[in-house]
């Protein structure tokens, strides 16, 4: 069922939504999306800009921002050092209130703007609004196969945030922020590359912020080729998730994560270890420090020992090179 604002004055001028794009060499994709982008705004949501952050790319994809420049409020094309400072330049050159993230392979959901502008106009206690995201896996042939389960609806802080890490929802692709959050507690972490958007979030978190998910599905998102998830690169994805996690909320958090999310293969230890952190209720002592050093030994012992992934083996969602 979907959430809607029932108390907006239709005189009220809705808020400047920001729509955020980091790119690099993902041409056909940004060609696919752009007009997805720009057909929300002329027909759900006219009070948007667009702003687009390409890192470089040698392939098409300056002439694709060319082709759509008129319709940009800003965009630039040069090297950076990943899509954290690409963001970030984002997030210093957007005037509106409330932020967007966008990937440059997902596409929008008609009407999906207008339904969380409203509800955010409608709930100014509300920091970070989320909506549901469909995932699809997408081969080179654009053949499309869905996975991922729905997240949960409802208000949520810091334990809400840390405890649906273990499904990895939700994600910014799929939220609006309030600029405020980023005047106050700042802006992604240069020193992660694919885990940035989860340390920021849990320090917003940290700090207070309140999330709310509604029901409404307002992203697909595209698991392509050139994802990072898929080109190999999960370990370093996960092991980022798991700094991000630990950084915010401790050990307990990182074996909740991946015990409750079934990440083989240390699914075992991880379920014993998690238990064991229960009935302790992880209190700072020489068992906690014990127990983490056998954690860690074990899971050595197991990825050293694990067998070679066959083709076709599923991953979970990730981020793109840039």
């Amino acid at each position: 069922m979907s959430e809607r604002a029932d108390n907006i004055d239709a005189t009220v001028q809705l808020p400047l939504v920001s729509v955020i794009i980091p790119t690099l060499n993902r041409g056909k994709h940004l060609e696919r999306v752009l007009p997805t982008v720009f057909a929300e705004i002329d027909e759900h949501y006219p009070n948007t800009e667009v702003l687009i952050v390409d890192g470089g790319s040698q392939d098409h994809t300056r002439e694709v921002i060319d082709r759509y420049a008129h319709r940009l409020a800003w965009w630039c094309s040069e090297p950076d050092k990943g899509v954290s400072e690409a963001v970030n330049k984002g997030i210093a050159r957007a005037r509106g209130e409330l932020l967007r993230l966008f990937s440059d392979d997902d596409e929008i959901v008609p009407g999906s703007f207008r339904i969380m502008a409203e509800y955010m106009a409608a709930h100014p206690e509300i920091d970070v609004l989320t909506g549901q995201a469909q995932f699809y896996h997408m081969d080179a042939d654009g053949n499309q196969q869905p996975f991922g389960d729905p997240q949960q609806p409802g208000s949520f802080g810091l334990q809400g945030l840390l405890e649906r890490q273990a499904q990895w929802c939700p994600t910014p692709e799929s939220a609006f922020q309030r600029r405020s959050l980023f005047e106050r507690w700042g802006s992604y972490d240069p020193k992660y590359h694919y885990a940035a958007w989860l340390e920021l979030w849990l320090r917003f978190a940290r700090h207070g912020a309140r999330f709310h998910s509604l029901d409404d599905l307002v992203v697909k998102r595209f698991m392509t080729p050139e994802t990072d998830s898929i080109k190999g690169k999960w370990p370093i994805i996960t092991r980022e998730y798991d700094r991000a996690i630990r950084q915010h909320g401790g050990w307990y958090w990182v074996l909740y994560r991946r015990a409750e999310g079934d990440m083989r293969p240390m699914h075992l230890i991880s379920v014993v270890a998690f238990s064991v952190c229960q009935r302790l209720h992880f209190h700072p002592s020489r068992i906690r420090l014990r127990l983490i050093s056998w954690y860690r030994r074990l899971a050595a012992l197991f990825v050293a020992s694990r067998p070679t992934a066959t083709a076709g083996s599923s991953s979970g969602p990730g981020s793109s090179d840039h």
